[in-house]
């Protein structure tokens, strides 16, 4: 499950990791409550990282999540750097 702007690259994500996808999107920045998440079955149930924050305190056993790292390119880094530090007046080097 999924309440990102894009669910449909979060479950083809899983489906390139091996996974047999049943899909369950809502919508970005969903309020999530545990009726949400009954399927009726005890599959796993897999969702974002961000919908498992969302979800941790009504979390079960068979939820997963997973989790994604970002990596910036060492060049988008410097310029965001360097933009960040020119609006408090200083520049990196």
């Amino acid at each position: 499950m999924a309440g990102i702007g894009n669910p449909v690259q979060f479950f083809d994500k899983l489906r390139n990791l091996g996974l047999e996808v049943i899909e369950h999107p809502f919508a970005d920045h969903h309020a999530f409550c545990k009726n949400d998440l009954l399927f009726g079955d005890e599959l796993p149930v897999v969702m974002t990282e961000k919908d498992a924050v969302k979800c941790r305190r009504f979390a079960e056993a068979h939820f997963w999540y997973l989790p994604i790292e970002v990596k910036i390119q060492k060049q988008f880094g410097i310029r965001l750097l360097n933009l960040l530090e020119s609006k408090h007046g200083q520049k990196a080097a």
